[in-house]
C-alpha cells in the first residue's frame, strides 16, 4: 500500500485513514494531500504551514490538534523517546533539574519498577518521600540504561517495555 504525499522519507509509520483527508500548505504555495497522522507531523515540522480540510470532514481540526502536541520531525522519536532535557528544549522550558526531581521523574517513567529495588522503596523515591542513596541512583540508572550523570541531568529516555523485573531491597 502506498503512503500519502506528506510522509517524510525517514518516517516509517503507517498512514491513518484516507490519504487525502487534509491538505497541508506552506507560505510559498506548495501543498500536499495527507492522512491525518502525517498531515499533523508535517504541520508540526514546517514553519508557518497551514492545514485545510480535503476529503474528510473534521480531519483538519484533528491534524491541527495533534500537531500542537508533537515536536518537529516527530519521526526522529519513534524508536527512541525524547529525554526530559530534549522535551524541555522542545517546549522552550529552561530547566535545571534538582536531584530529587530527576529521581522522581525517572522512577515515575519506570512505573515504579526498578530492577533490584523493592516496589515500596521505588514508590517512596518516586513520590519524593525519601532521598535516593548512591545505590538507588545506580539501580535507577541501570534500569534506564543510562549513567548516573545522565540520570541526575535529566537526560534519560522513557521506559523500555519489559526492561524491569521484580526486585528486592
Amino acid at each position: 500500500m502506498s503512503a500519502c504525499e506528506a510522509i517524510h522519507p525517514e518516517d516509517r509509520t503507517a498512514c491513518e485513514g484516507p490519504q487525502d483527508a487534509v491538505r497541508v500548505s506552506d507560505p510559498s504555495g506548495g501543498s500536499v494531500l495527507a492522512c491525518v497522522h502525517h498531515g499533523a507531523r508535517i504541520l508540526a515540522t514546517v514553519t508557518v504551514a497551514t492545514v485545510a480540510p480535503a476529503e474528510v470532514p473534521g480531519a483538519a481540526i484533528d491534524a491541527y490538534r495533534r500537531a500542537r502536541q508533537m515536536p518537529p520531525c516527530a519521526w526522529q522519536w519513534d524508536d527512541k523517546p525524547m529525554t526530559l532535557v530534549e522535551y524541555a528544549v522542545w517546549k522552550g522550558i529552561e530547566w535545571d533539574p534538582t536531584r530529587a526531581e530527576c529521581v522522581r521523574d525517572a522512577v515515575v517513567r519506570l512505573h515504579f519498577k526498578v530492577d533490584g529495588m523493592s516496589d515500596e522503596r521505588a514508590f517512596h523515591l518516586g513520590t519524593s518521600q525519601i532521598e535516593a542513596t548512591d545505590t538507588d541512583l545506580s539501580l535507577i540508572a541501570d534500569t534506564l540504561g543510562v549513567t548516573v550523570e545522565q540520570l541526575l541531568g535529566g537526560d534519560f529516555p522513557g521506559p523500555r517495555p519489559g526492561n524491569t523485573t521484580e526486585g528486592t531491597d
